[in-house]
């Protein structure tokens, strides 16, 4: 409460960071422009399946509890009312290539002479500074990048990237403890600063132990499926229905026995091949077959069910559909559903994991549309005469 917020973010990274702190109070202005449109607002879905810069369902639930005002800002005169409004904000984020903003006038040294105490984000890529500080991407690029690439997949073929933009949806939970941190400094001191925000720096956190296990032994790991170096068997095996599964994983020999018991203790149970851990794991192309005849004849949610009952570990393999039923995140009220505005369907929007006690996140309006928010931030908020608007508009300063 008491934040406001210029957001010059786009795609996910940036908008998902900003996004964290609307739903906690703060008043984040998205700044775009018509020109060239926020790229996920031309991201799939849209809703009934037509391409409309109002209808990503992708860009709003990046982007609800927001205002959203347009500015061209290759004018100099959009770039000024960019200053005015900041003067009054408490954060910047961005997340263009490196330079951008310096170049457009609107850099933290520029920003500094407007508002002393102002905290900037960058959330770049690769970071501010050097060598590969220009380089441009997403989720997919960065999953290669940062390792997790040459972590999916089978071993006998190529890397893989998982299906989302992973990174997306890890690095905002980083920048945003920076920002707060970045608030509780300045309530402090007084003093702002300037977050140089690396998304390359972010993913390779996700990267667990690998890192140490070559610093330590010279080891490379590379992708091995669904296989586990501590479990076995481990996997995702088929189940009744049309793309059914249910993920098992035996971490040691009583669980084992768990899962021997509830599959009926078949004799290839007893064989001595399949007693250790070692033996399992040597064996774990044969076992898998063996263990997937059961699990084909049944529902992955019944395969979870008497395993979890057994005491061994299972999760079905949830699809989408399967998460908006769930009900523990029903349960955990995960899901905020609003209606965006009279004459479109509703959205079903996604809160994020965290559920803070004294000050909950809330959802308060839908995403902005296009220039929704010009009249009331510049005229209402930062005191524009209605004449002055009138003609930044027939100007195409505002847009």
């Amino acid at each position: 409460k008491g934040i406001r917020v210029a957001d010059f973010t786009h795609a996910g990274v940036g908008p998902l960071t900003m996004r964290a702190l609307a739903d906690a109070g703060a008043e984040v202005i998205k700044i775009e422009t018509t020109t060239r449109t926020e790229v996920m607002r031309r991201a799939n879905p849209f809703k009934k399946g037509v391409t409309d810069v109002e209808a990503s369902a992708h860009f709003a639930c990046y982007n609800c509890n927001k205002l959203g005002v347009t500015l061209n800002l290759r004018k100099p005169k959009a770039v000024e009312l960019a200053k005015q409004l900041i003067k009054t904000c408490d954060v910047v984020g961005e997340s263009f290539t490196p330079g951008v903003m310096d170049r457009l006038g609107l850099g933290y040294k520029d920003l500094i002479k407007v508002k002393p105490d102002i905290i900037m984000a960058g959330m770049s890529l690769m970071g501010q500074t050097g060598p590969a500080r220009l380089y441009r991407g997403h989720g997919p690029v960065l999953q290669a990048m940062a390792g997790l690439s040459e972590l999916t997949g089978w071993p006998h073929l190529r890397p893989m990237a998982v299906s989302i933009a992973y990174t997306d949806y890890y690095a905002p939970q980083i920048w945003t403890l920076a920002i707060l941190g970045a608030l509780i400094y300045r309530n402090k001191t007084g003093k702002g600063q300037y977050i140089d925000g690396s998304d390359f720096e972010a993913a390779i956190d996700s990267l667990e132990t690998k890192l140490m296990d070559y610093n330590v032994n010279g080891r490379i790991t590379i992708r091995n499926g669904n296989r586990n170096l501590r479990e076995a068997p481990h996997g995702c095996y088929p189940c009744a229905g049309e793309e059914r599964w249910c993920a098992i994983a035996v971490f040691n020999d009583e669980e084992w026995k768990g899962l021997c018991r509830v599959i009926g203790n078949p004799s290839w149970c007893q064989e001595d091949r399949f007693s250790t851990f070692r033996g399992r794991s040597e064996n774990h192309d044969e076992l898998d077959e063996r263990i997937s005849v059961w699990t084909r004849e049944r529902s992955a949610e019944e395969v979870m069910g008497k395993l979890q009952q057994a005491g061994v570990r299972a999760g079905v393999v949830q699809n989408a559909r399967d998460f908006l039923q769930d009900p523990q995140l029903r349960h955990q009220k995960h899901y905020w559903e609003l209606e965006d505005d009279p004459e479109k369907e509703w959205f079903t929007y996604e809160s994020f994991a965290y559920h803070l006690s004294d000050t909950p996140l809330k959802m308060t309006r839908p995403f902005p549309h296009l220039g929704e928010h010009n009249y009331k931030v510049f005229c209402e908020s930062l005191g524009m005469k209605d004449e002055e608007f009138a003609g930044l508009v027939a100007e195409g300063v505002i847009e």
